[in-house]
């Protein structure tokens, strides 16, 4: 009796992200990461098929609510009916991520994992890549880092990190400032009478 218990907790521990056909996530990856998670569970193609909806949401649920009860029951006609609908348009530069900035919070690093995540298969140039990863970063960051002018991702990462790790050092020394003028002000509040 232990070992079912032992795989339902891990059915509902280990999971995939779900697939939303939004053109953000690659479908090719995506549908990777779904074979290995049926093989990891050992499930047949039939409760592969059933089990498929689970692991979709937005653009791509609503596909397969579309598609006919056969297409849903036959495995290899799913999985078909999915690459057909969601295939990589490579020969297509997907706006998005041309358009893709940096967050106001998001670090550098996160920022360029997703963009490299947006770029995965899809057949960009890293001189575009590189491009598109500078146009990206905030304003106080690609002042800096355009003066180092990087020649590849690798050099960018490297030069836009210094640079994130330089504004965050300045801000710190700034608010550690301001914070020892704060307490000297308080120190003097009661100390002298005021008229």
């Amino acid at each position: 009796m232990q070992p079912s218990t032992n795989i339902f907790n891990m059915l509902s521990i280990l999971k995939i992200e779900k697939f939303k056909g939004d053109n953000i996530q690659n479908q090719k990856t995506w549908l990777t990461n779904f074979n290995q998670y049926c093989s990891f569970y050992d499930l047949s193609k039939k409760k592969s098929a059933e089990s498929f909806p689970f692991h979709l949401d937005g653009h791509a649920k609503i596909w397969y609510d579309t598609i006919s009860d056969g297409k849903k029951q036959n495995s290899d006609e799913l999985i078909a009916a999915f690459k057909n609908r969601f295939k990589d348009k490579q020969h297509l530069l997907d706006i998005t991520i041309l358009q893709t900035h940096q967050g106001r919070n998001e670090s550098v690093l996160d920022f360029l994992s997703r963009l490299l995540k947006l770029a995965t298969n899809r057949n960009i140039s890293d001189d575009i890549l590189l491009a598109v990863a500078m146009n990206g970063l905030k304003a106080d960051l690609k002042t800096i880092v355009m003066t180092k002018e990087p020649k590849n991702i690798q050099e960018f990462r490297h030069a836009a990190n210094l640079a994130e790790k330089a504004i965050d050092s300045n801000v710190n020394s700034v608010n550690f400032m301001n914070q020892t003028v704060l307490d000297e002000i308080h120190s003097f509040k009661g100390t002298y009478p005021i008229y």
